[in-house]
């Protein structure tokens, strides 16, 4: 109604409407989401991560979703531990936290001790939550019979890939999967092992009984080190911003409108400080942080108990952002191509770094999709024809997953401009964002969620391995956008092992 009211104004007149429109709504969806929790909580938690694609003012209050969904009383969770482990809380446990470490869409995550002291995380999941779950997401699923049909199969296959976050003892085997194929691949890597019968540490009377701590509902795992990276994100956004005499929201947006300039782009991905480079900076923090306080320290703990004291200022260090980022595509790269198996959902909640030894633990892998060999070698030649702007190969590579979407106006299926747009959105970052909306006559990303898309493309069939390749890098956009580089393609990121895998098969791969 809005849009249609003031279409007769120019842009920039247009803009200050959908400004004030937008903040005064700004909480609405978080409220819907809290509201119904579940299914609507895992959509939230998606859509907070993209920052490009979102009002600023939706994707920031939907970010609160990441780490501290709606949670449940302690004594509920209890219930659902001695009804799944059938004994008393206090027989396996030593000390259990009252308040949650975390809390996602279809359980919450507590801090604990076992009998012998050891630390560990207790994951449970909700009372009814997945009955719940499964209305919601059939509902989702009949609204789009009427709005795109051709994705409906995708959003089956979805289905059945998120249903397995219900299923504790599936995630207890990919996290041992992962464990067991993938972490001692990656120096710096670490998965939560989980207490199956596997684990070295399991209590010796409950592997006596054939037991573990793995159950339906319930899932226990080593403690993992370290803060998410949401959190860690937003405190180095505030210092950043103060240091410039900004909130945290003005950057934001100061770095949301530069990675739409080509020559800011092209300038920072050319002058990305190196690793050696950023090393250094964070030594020298480190040093300064010691030297600025270690006097205030000693004045303190002596004089200072004469009453007056002096204040510490202390800087954050911040992590190597780009060498981080790096690192979380290789991992999941090497899952996807390698492994064959991926996480579908690394979103910054579920990626703890620990700052004081460099380790990144990754969790939540109650989705691990699995791809078939010669789906991996078409998204490989994707990254590659898309880095190279070669529209034709771009085409083939998306055609080789089956996926058929039509332009209506003509009636062509998979013309080489429309499935080129799409992919630069898809995977091209800021500036592929930019040259899709040309393509399409969009002025903003609001308008390809729109239900008259279908007017420019209509999907006659996605495939779910493609969908769920692109939920995980879309997730990762997210994850780097909390060091700002969020908007650098991730085709130019990925090609280099995407390059390394074709050729490991024996397949030519087109140079620039």
């Amino acid at each position: 109604w809005l849009s249609f009211k003031i279409s007769h104004l120019p842009d920039e007149l247009q803009k200050p409407h959908f400004d004030a429109y937008h903040k005064k709504w700004a909480d609405e969806p978080l409220r819907v989401c809290l509201d119904l929790k579940g299914f609507y909580v895992k959509m939230g938690q998606v859509a907070a991560g993209q920052l490009d694609m979102l009002p600023e003012p939706y994707s920031k209050s939907l970010q609160v979703l990441q780490e501290h969904a709606p949670w449940e009383p302690v004594e509920v969770i209890c219930g659902v531990l001695e009804q799944e482990l059938g004994c008393q809380t206090n027989e396996i446990f030593r000390s259990f936290a009252s308040e949650p470490l975390g809390s996602a869409s279809i359980g919450q995550v507590h801090l604990a001790e076992l009998l012998d002291g050891t630390p560990v995380v207790v994951k449970v999941q909700y009372p009814n939550t997945e009955r719940f779950w499964t209305m919601d997401f059939l509902t989702f699923i009949a609204l789009y019979r009427y709005l795109i049909p051709g994705f409906v199969e995708t959003l089956w296959q979805m289905k059945e890939a998120i249903e397995k976050e219900f299923d504790y003892p599936q995630e207890a085997r990919n996290l041992r999967r992962m464990c067991d194929g993938v972490q001692g691949k990656f120096e710096r890597i670490n998965f939560p092992e989980p207490y199956d019968e596997a684990h070295p540490h399991l209590p010796a009377w409950l592997r006596q009984r054939g037991r573990c701590l793995v159950t339906k509902r319930v899932l226990v795992m080593d403690m993992a080190p370290g803060s998410s990276i949401s959190s860690i994100g937003a405190t180095l956004c505030e210092e950043y911003a103060r240091s410039r005499g900004q909130t945290a929201d003005e950057l934001k947006k100061e770095i949301k409108q530069k990675m739409h300039d080509p020559s800011f782009v092209k300038d920072a991905m050319r002058r990305q400080p190196s690793r050696i480079t950023l090393a250094a900076y964070r030594s020298f923090l480190a040093m300064r942080n010691l030297l600025r306080n270690g006097n205030a320290a000693l004045f303190n703990c002596t004089f200072g108990w004469l009453g007056s004291t002096i204040p510490y200022d202390w800087t954050t260090v911040p992590p190597n952002g780009p060498a981080l980022m790096q690192l979380l595509y290789d991992v999941h790269l090497h899952q996807i191509l390698e492994e064959g198996a991926f996480n579908a959902d690394p979103h910054a909640g579920n990626i703890l770094l620990d700052q004081a030894s460099g380790t990144v633990s990754l969790i939540d892998y109650g989705q691990l999709f699995d791809v078939p060999e010669h789906k991996r070698i078409a998204f490989a030649q994707l990254m590659v024809a898309l880095d190279n702007e070669d529209q034709k190969g771009v085409v083939e590579a998306y055609s080789a997953f089956g996926n058929k979407i039509v332009h209506p106006p003509t009636g062509e299926v998979n013309p080489e401009w429309l499935i080129y747009a799409a992919n630069q959105l898809y995977f091209g970052g800021s500036m592929g964002i930019k040259y899709a909306l040309d393509a399409f006559g969009f002025k903003t990303f609001a308008e390809i969620l729109n239900p008259d898309i279908v007017k420019v493309f209509d999907i006659k069939f996605y495939d779910p391995h493609f969908f769920m390749i692109y939920r995980c890098l879309f997730c990762l956009r997210g994850v780097a956008d909390n060091f700002g580089i969020g908007g650098l393609s991730q085709a130019s990121l990925l090609r280099p092992a995407c390059e390394k895998y074709l050729r490991s098969r024996g397949i030519a791969v087109k140079s620039e």
